[in-house]
Protein backbone atom coordinates (compact mmCIF):
# COMPACT_ATOMS: atom_id res chain seq x y z
CA UNK A 1 0.00 0.00 0.00
CA UNK A 2 1.66 3.21 -1.06
CA UNK A 3 -0.55 6.18 -0.78
CA UNK A 4 -3.47 7.02 1.91
CA UNK A 5 -5.54 10.00 1.65
CA UNK A 6 -6.56 11.67 4.72
CA UNK A 7 -9.58 14.57 4.07
CA UNK A 8 -9.35 17.16 7.24
CA UNK A 9 -11.83 19.70 8.03
CA UNK A 10 -9.42 21.00 10.64
CA UNK A 11 -11.46 20.00 13.22
CA UNK A 12 -10.66 17.96 16.50
CA UNK A 13 -12.66 14.40 15.50
CA UNK A 14 -9.84 15.36 11.81
CA UNK A 15 -6.90 15.63 13.94
CA UNK A 16 -7.56 12.43 15.59
CA UNK A 17 -8.07 10.73 12.11
CA UNK A 18 -4.73 12.32 10.79
CA UNK A 19 -3.26 11.02 14.14
CA UNK A 20 -4.05 7.75 13.62
CA UNK A 21 -3.33 7.79 9.73
CA UNK A 22 0.35 8.64 10.41
CA UNK A 23 1.04 6.27 13.25
CA UNK A 24 -1.01 3.55 11.37
CA UNK A 25 1.50 4.49 8.06
CA UNK A 26 4.52 4.56 9.69
CA UNK A 27 4.18 0.56 10.78
CA UNK A 28 2.99 -0.05 6.94
CA UNK A 29 5.43 2.19 5.08
CA UNK A 30 2.91 4.33 3.36
CA UNK A 31 2.97 8.21 2.43
CA UNK A 32 -0.21 10.50 3.18
CA UNK A 33 -1.98 12.89 1.21
CA UNK A 34 -3.28 15.39 3.84
CA UNK A 35 -6.11 17.24 1.96
CA UNK A 36 -8.77 19.66 2.27
CA UNK A 37 -12.11 19.91 -0.06
CA UNK A 38 -13.76 23.33 0.03
CA UNK A 39 -16.75 24.44 -1.74
CA UNK A 40 -18.45 27.44 -3.35
CA UNK A 41 -21.02 28.73 -0.55
CA UNK A 42 -25.07 29.28 -2.01
CA UNK A 43 -24.61 32.98 -3.65
CA UNK A 44 -27.31 35.28 -3.81
CA UNK A 45 -28.20 37.08 -7.47
CA UNK A 46 -26.31 40.62 -6.02
CA UNK A 47 -22.99 38.73 -5.23
CA UNK A 48 -20.88 39.65 -7.97
CA UNK A 49 -17.14 38.54 -6.61
CA UNK A 50 -15.87 35.49 -7.42
CA UNK A 51 -14.29 34.23 -3.96
CA UNK A 52 -12.77 31.31 -4.54
CA UNK A 53 -9.45 32.00 -4.45
CA UNK A 54 -10.21 33.72 -0.80
CA UNK A 55 -11.63 30.36 -0.17
CA UNK A 56 -8.57 28.91 -1.74
CA UNK A 57 -5.68 30.88 0.28
CA UNK A 58 -7.76 30.41 3.80
CA UNK A 59 -7.46 26.47 2.91
CA UNK A 60 -3.70 26.71 2.32
CA UNK A 61 -3.06 28.76 5.39
CA UNK A 62 -5.27 26.16 7.47
CA UNK A 63 -2.99 23.51 5.99
CA UNK A 64 -0.41 25.32 6.68
CA UNK A 65 -1.64 25.51 10.66
CA UNK A 66 -2.10 21.97 10.49
CA UNK A 67 1.49 20.92 8.78
CA UNK A 68 3.24 22.93 11.90
CA UNK A 69 1.22 21.21 14.52
CA UNK A 70 2.04 18.29 13.26
CA UNK A 71 5.65 19.03 13.10
CA UNK A 72 5.69 20.39 16.35
CA UNK A 73 4.18 17.70 17.93
CA UNK A 74 7.10 15.50 16.00
CA UNK A 75 4.12 13.28 14.57
CA UNK A 76 5.74 13.70 10.72
CA UNK A 77 8.91 12.31 11.61
CA UNK A 78 9.52 8.76 9.66
CA UNK A 79 6.28 9.32 7.09
CA UNK A 80 5.65 11.29 3.96
CA UNK A 81 2.95 13.90 4.06
CA UNK A 82 1.71 15.99 1.40
CA UNK A 83 -0.55 18.45 1.35
CA UNK A 84 -3.50 19.30 -0.92
CA UNK A 85 -6.64 22.03 -0.51
CA UNK A 86 -8.67 21.44 -3.64
CA UNK A 87 -12.72 23.11 -4.35
CA UNK A 88 -14.88 20.88 -4.91
CA UNK A 89 -17.64 18.44 -2.94
CA UNK A 90 -15.53 16.03 -0.73
CA UNK A 91 -16.64 13.10 -2.65
CA UNK A 92 -15.52 14.76 -6.12
CA UNK A 93 -12.31 15.51 -4.36
CA UNK A 94 -11.45 12.29 -3.18
CA UNK A 95 -12.13 10.66 -6.44
CA UNK A 96 -10.00 13.29 -8.30
CA UNK A 97 -7.30 12.96 -5.49
CA UNK A 98 -7.49 8.93 -5.94
CA UNK A 99 -7.28 9.30 -9.99
CA UNK A 100 -3.83 11.72 -8.85
CA UNK A 101 -2.12 9.85 -6.46
CA UNK A 102 -3.19 6.17 -7.64
CA UNK A 103 -4.53 6.30 -3.89
CA UNK A 104 -4.87 2.82 -1.86
CA UNK A 105 -7.11 3.77 0.39
CA UNK A 106 -8.54 7.26 2.78
CA UNK A 107 -8.40 7.21 6.07
CA UNK A 108 -10.73 9.88 8.18
CA UNK A 109 -12.40 11.09 11.19
CA UNK A 110 -15.99 11.37 12.72
CA UNK A 111 -18.30 14.32 13.74
CA UNK A 112 -21.34 13.77 16.08
CA UNK A 113 -24.75 14.68 14.56
CA UNK A 114 -28.72 13.97 15.36
CA UNK A 115 -29.36 10.85 13.69
CA UNK A 116 -28.01 7.15 14.23
CA UNK A 117 -25.58 7.20 11.34
CA UNK A 118 -24.59 10.43 11.64
CA UNK A 119 -23.93 9.88 15.31
CA UNK A 120 -21.92 7.81 14.84
CA UNK A 121 -19.66 8.47 12.29
CA UNK A 122 -20.68 12.12 10.94
CA UNK A 123 -22.71 13.35 7.69
CA UNK A 124 -19.58 13.66 5.69
CA UNK A 125 -17.91 10.32 6.75
CA UNK A 126 -21.35 8.71 5.90
CA UNK A 127 -21.71 10.19 2.49
CA UNK A 128 -17.74 9.48 2.29
CA UNK A 129 -18.64 5.36 3.07
CA UNK A 130 -21.62 5.12 0.98
CA UNK A 131 -19.63 6.64 -2.15
CA UNK A 132 -15.54 5.80 -1.79
CA UNK A 133 -14.62 3.51 -4.61
CA UNK A 134 -11.74 2.69 -2.54
CA UNK A 135 -11.12 0.89 0.76
CA UNK A 136 -12.07 3.56 3.84
CA UNK A 137 -11.08 3.41 7.74
CA UNK A 138 -13.29 4.96 9.88
CA UNK A 139 -11.31 6.41 13.12
CA UNK A 140 -14.04 7.24 15.66
CA UNK A 141 -13.16 9.99 17.77
CA UNK A 142 -12.74 7.40 20.90
CA UNK A 143 -10.09 5.66 19.50
CA UNK A 144 -6.81 5.36 20.22
CA UNK A 145 -3.75 4.06 17.98
CA UNK A 146 -2.14 0.41 18.72
CA UNK A 147 -0.99 -1.76 16.23
CA UNK A 148 -3.52 -3.82 14.36
CA UNK A 149 -3.24 -7.13 15.88
CA UNK A 150 -6.66 -8.63 15.46
CA UNK A 151 -9.30 -8.19 12.87
CA UNK A 152 -12.94 -8.98 12.59
CA UNK A 153 -14.34 -9.35 9.37
CA UNK A 154 -18.00 -9.50 9.10
CA UNK A 155 -18.88 -11.03 6.39
CA UNK A 156 -22.49 -12.93 4.84
CA UNK A 157 -20.68 -15.40 2.20
CA UNK A 158 -21.72 -13.55 -1.10
CA UNK A 159 -18.84 -13.72 -3.53
CA UNK A 160 -17.75 -9.76 -4.37
CA UNK A 161 -18.16 -8.88 -7.12
CA UNK A 162 -14.39 -8.23 -7.77
CA UNK A 163 -11.43 -10.92 -6.47
CA UNK A 164 -9.60 -7.46 -5.82
CA UNK A 165 -11.72 -5.91 -3.34
CA UNK A 166 -9.96 -7.67 -0.24
CA UNK A 167 -6.41 -6.32 -1.36
CA UNK A 168 -6.10 -3.76 1.07
CA UNK A 169 -7.71 -5.94 4.03
CA UNK A 170 -5.07 -8.53 3.29
CA UNK A 171 -1.93 -5.99 2.62
CA UNK A 172 -3.39 -4.48 6.46
CA UNK A 173 -3.20 -8.10 7.94
CA UNK A 174 0.35 -9.24 6.27
CA UNK A 175 2.17 -5.43 7.06
CA UNK A 176 0.97 -5.96 10.86
CA UNK A 177 1.61 -9.63 11.23
CA UNK A 178 -2.70 -9.50 12.30
CA UNK A 179 -4.95 -12.46 12.89
CA UNK A 180 -8.33 -11.83 11.14
CA UNK A 181 -10.76 -13.73 12.03
CA UNK A 182 -13.99 -13.94 9.63
CA UNK A 183 -17.45 -13.40 11.78
CA UNK A 184 -20.72 -14.81 10.20
CA UNK A 185 -23.75 -14.52 11.98
CA UNK A 186 -26.14 -17.42 11.79
CA UNK A 187 -29.36 -16.03 12.61
CA UNK A 188 -31.90 -19.14 12.21
CA UNK A 189 -31.53 -22.61 11.05
CA UNK A 190 -29.23 -25.55 11.82
CA UNK A 191 -25.44 -24.09 12.07
CA UNK A 192 -23.90 -27.17 11.69
CA UNK A 193 -25.43 -27.63 8.09
CA UNK A 194 -24.68 -23.75 7.29
CA UNK A 195 -20.94 -24.58 7.66
CA UNK A 196 -21.25 -26.98 5.67
CA UNK A 197 -22.61 -25.69 3.18
CA UNK A 198 -20.44 -23.08 2.80
CA UNK A 199 -17.14 -24.77 2.68
CA UNK A 200 -16.54 -23.74 -0.60
CA UNK A 201 -16.80 -20.03 -0.31
CA UNK A 202 -14.37 -20.98 2.91
CA UNK A 203 -11.26 -22.18 0.39
CA UNK A 204 -12.19 -18.77 -2.10
CA UNK A 205 -11.75 -16.83 1.16
CA UNK A 206 -8.54 -18.44 1.87
CA UNK A 207 -7.17 -18.31 -1.34
CA UNK A 208 -7.89 -14.53 -1.61
CA UNK A 209 -6.14 -14.06 1.83
CA UNK A 210 -3.30 -16.25 1.52
CA UNK A 211 -0.37 -15.30 3.88
CA UNK A 212 -2.87 -14.11 5.82
CA UNK A 213 -3.58 -15.98 9.48
CA UNK A 214 -7.05 -16.51 9.30
CA UNK A 215 -10.03 -18.15 11.66
CA UNK A 216 -13.80 -18.57 10.50
CA UNK A 217 -16.08 -17.88 13.49
CA UNK A 218 -19.78 -18.37 13.43
CA UNK A 219 -21.52 -16.20 15.80
CA UNK A 220 -25.72 -17.47 16.54
CA UNK A 221 -27.78 -14.12 17.18
CA UNK A 222 -31.26 -12.92 15.67
CA UNK A 223 -29.85 -9.85 14.41
CA UNK A 224 -26.64 -9.64 12.03
CA UNK A 225 -25.59 -6.13 13.48
CA UNK A 226 -26.05 -7.19 17.04
CA UNK A 227 -24.03 -10.79 16.72
CA UNK A 228 -21.06 -8.93 15.24
CA UNK A 229 -21.02 -6.21 17.89
CA UNK A 230 -21.39 -8.82 20.77
CA UNK A 231 -18.23 -10.61 19.20
CA UNK A 232 -16.56 -7.33 19.80
CA UNK A 233 -17.52 -6.23 22.49
CA UNK A 234 -15.96 -10.37 23.66
CA UNK A 235 -12.89 -10.17 22.00
CA UNK A 236 -10.12 -8.14 21.69
CA UNK A 237 -10.53 -6.58 18.03
CA UNK A 238 -8.73 -3.97 16.71
CA UNK A 239 -10.63 -3.44 13.60
CA UNK A 240 -14.18 -4.26 11.82
CA UNK A 241 -13.96 -4.69 8.46
CA UNK A 242 -17.03 -5.36 5.95
CA UNK A 243 -18.05 -5.10 2.28
CA UNK A 244 -20.58 -2.52 2.26
CA UNK A 245 -23.38 -3.23 -0.60
CA UNK A 246 -26.84 -2.38 -1.14
CA UNK A 247 -29.43 -3.59 1.23
CA UNK A 248 -26.26 -5.43 2.99
CA UNK A 249 -24.97 -5.07 6.69
CA UNK A 250 -23.95 -1.26 7.00
CA UNK A 251 -27.13 -0.22 5.08
CA UNK A 252 -28.92 -2.57 8.22
CA UNK A 253 -26.79 -1.26 11.48
CA UNK A 254 -28.53 2.44 9.77
CA UNK A 255 -31.80 1.42 9.61
CA UNK A 256 -32.31 0.70 13.54
CA UNK A 257 -33.42 3.68 15.52
CA UNK A 258 -31.55 3.94 18.46
CA UNK A 259 -28.68 1.51 19.05
CA UNK A 260 -26.78 1.19 22.69
CA UNK A 261 -24.66 -1.92 21.50
CA UNK A 262 -23.22 0.75 18.65
CA UNK A 263 -22.58 3.14 21.07
CA UNK A 264 -20.21 0.92 22.93
CA UNK A 265 -18.24 0.13 19.87
CA UNK A 266 -17.13 3.89 18.72
CA UNK A 267 -13.66 3.18 20.18
CA UNK A 268 -13.17 0.66 17.24
CA UNK A 269 -11.74 1.90 13.64
CA UNK A 270 -14.26 0.59 10.78
CA UNK A 271 -12.83 -0.60 7.12
CA UNK A 272 -14.97 -0.11 4.65
CA UNK A 273 -14.55 -1.96 1.04
CA UNK A 274 -16.90 -1.50 -1.69
CA UNK A 275 -17.53 -4.84 -3.94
Amino acid sequence: MKTILVPTDFSEGAFKAVEYAISFSKDIGSKIILCHAFELPAQGINVMIDISAELEKNAKIELQKLEYRIKENKLHEGVSIEYVSLLGDLNEVLTTLTEQFDADMVIMGTKGESDLASKLFGTNTVSVIKNCRIPLLVIPGKAEYKPVKNIAFAIDYLRPAEDSTLKVLREIAIQNNAKLRLVNVHTDGEIGEFIASVKEMQDWYEKQLDGVDIDFVFVENYAIEDGVFEFIHHNDVDMLAMITRKHGFFDKIFRKSISEELALHTNVPLLTMHE
